[in-house]
């Protein structure tokens, strides 16, 4: 799915302070619950903060710088399970109950 410009999606290049520009072969909510993120797209950059997420199509090339005292919470979803709402990356405004059953999926 990545063109030779991008990298493969590899958990050891996630730091404290984001990560290089890589590829999902499935769809993502990106959220920050405490502090700000910066996703750069395609589209352009994305910044983040509560109660504003970032909806990723699977496929879309994504790098991200994380404040140092940001919290990412990153939701993964099978495209051949869940249709697709946005074909281009979206920032989405949570409301409360989205923003509650994120922080709930953290627990356990």
């Amino acid at each position: 799915m990545a063109d030779s410009g991008t990298k493969t999606a590899d958990e050891d290049l996630i730091t404290a302070t984001g990560h290089p520009t890589h590829v999902h072969d499935f769809h993502q909510l990106l959220y920050a619950p405490l502090g700000r993120i910066t996703v750069t797209t395609p589209d352009g950059e994305h910044e983040l903060a509560s109660p504003l997420a970032l909806w990723l199509p699977a496929g879309t090339p994504h790098s991200a710088r994380f404040d140092p005292e940001s919290l990412v919470l990153a939701e993964p979803f099978d495209p051949a399970a869940h249709r697709l709402p946005f074909a281009r990356a979206t920032a989405i405004r949570l409301g409360d109950a989205a923003r509650r059953q994120l922080l709930a999926r953290t627990r356990g």
